[in-house]
C-alpha cells in the first residue's frame, strides 16, 4: 500500500472524486491501493485547499544558466553538429599568382640586405579594435570542408559598429 507521500496526481484525483460522490473511506483505499489514512489526509487537505502537486526536479543545485541560455547553446550545439562554423566572407582567394610573383620579387631585391639595413628601415602598423560585437562585416556560415564555395549563408548584424584606429611607427637608427 501507498502513503500519502508516494500518491501520483491522477491517485490524489481519484480519491478526491471517489469520497466527494458519498464514496467510503474504506472502498476509496481499496480500489486506489493505498492506506485509510491516506485517504483521509488527502481528502482533507482538498476541502482545506491545500492539495499539493507533486513538484519534481526541484532536487540538486540551481540551475546555472536560465532559458535564453538554454536555447542559445542549443542553437550553437546544432549549428557545431551540421559542420557549419561562423567565418568572415571571403571574396576572393587568399593568395593569388599575382600575390606570389610581388613576394618573390621583394625577396630577390632585399635578400642581399644586411642586419645593419634592415635596422635603417622604419615599419608601421595599423589597428583595428572593436567597442561593440559587431565591425558591420559579413559572416557566413559554411561547412567546415567549403570555404570558397559560391553559395554563402549570409548573416549579418544590424547593429552600428564603433572602431578605434591605432598607427604605430618604430624609428630605426639613422
Amino acid at each position: 500500500m501507498q502513503k500519502r507521500s508516494d500518491l501520483s496526481d491522477v491517485q490524489k484525483g481519484m480519491i478526491i472524486g471517489i469520497r466527494s460522490k458519498s464514496g467510503r473511506i474504506s472502498e476509496t483505499a481499496e480500489f486506489v491501493n493505498c492506506s485509510r489514512a491516506a485517504v483521509v489526509k488527502v481528502y482533507r487537505a482538498w476541502q482545506n485547499g491545500t492539495v499539493q502537486n507533486q513538484q519534481r526536479g526541484k532536487c540538486g543545485a540551481p540551475r546555472a544558466i536560465d532559458d535564453r541560455g538554454e536555447r542559445r547553446l542549443r542553437r550553437c550545439r546544432t549549428l557545431r553538429r551540421l559542420g557549419l562554423r561562423s567565418r568572415r566572407l571571403v571574396r576572393a582567394p587568399m593568395l593569388t599568382a599575382v600575390h606570389r610573383r610581388r613576394r618573390l620579387e621583394f625577396a630577390r631585391q632585399y635578400s642581399s640586405w644586411t642586419s645593419t639595413e634592415w635596422r635603417q628601415l622604419a615599419f608601421s602598423d595599423e589597428s583595428r579594435f572593436m567597442l561593440h560585437r559587431t565591425d558591420g562585416r559579413w559572416r557566413i556560415r559554411r561547412k567546415t570542408s567549403g570555404r570558397n564555395t559560391l553559395q554563402p549563408l549570409p548573416e549579418r548584424s544590424k547593429l552600428e559598429a564603433e572602431a578605434l584606429w591605432s598607427g604605430e611607427c618604430f624609428p630605426g637608427i639613422l
